[in-house]
């Protein structure tokens, strides 16, 4: 009998609100901690993803750079560059302009009609 007093003290205590309460607490900040290792591991995931497209981003740039530096490696490559940063030539070489005529007559002919006055253009109506 006094076995069976003992389990039911027992089982009173476990059963109150206070340890209930108490429990539930637990409970609470058991999901709070949980909650904000999920939300970690999502961000952290988020910058892993944003890392790795920057190391593809930056092997890219990597292998373009190389390429330049072994281009600048040779003559050919090396004259073109000072060809183009500094618009120099060879001796004996010469400029040829090509003009397209199509671009320039366009050009010329729509600063015609907005020179116009809009009195002019009325004006032209009549004529």
């Amino acid at each position: 009998m006094l076995e069976f007093q003992e389990k039911k003290k027992l089982r009173n205590i476990l059963y109150s609100k206070i340890t209930l309460i108490a429990l539930f607490i637990i409970l609470i900040f058991i999901a709070r901690a949980t909650l904000s290792v999920y939300h970690k591991q999502k961000t952290s995931k988020g910058n892993l993803n944003k890392a790795q497209e920057e190391i593809a981003e930056l092997k890219k740039r990597e292998k373009m750079l190389n390429y330049e530096i072994d281009r600048l490696k040779t003559d050919r490559g090396t004259e073109e560059e000072i060809r183009k940063k500094f618009m120099v030539g060879k001796a004996g070489e010469q400029v040829i302009v090509i003009v397209d005529d199509n671009k320039t007559n366009k050009n010329n002919a729509a600063g015609d009609n907005e020179e116009k006055s809009i009195w002019s253009k009325f004006l032209n109506l009549f004529k």
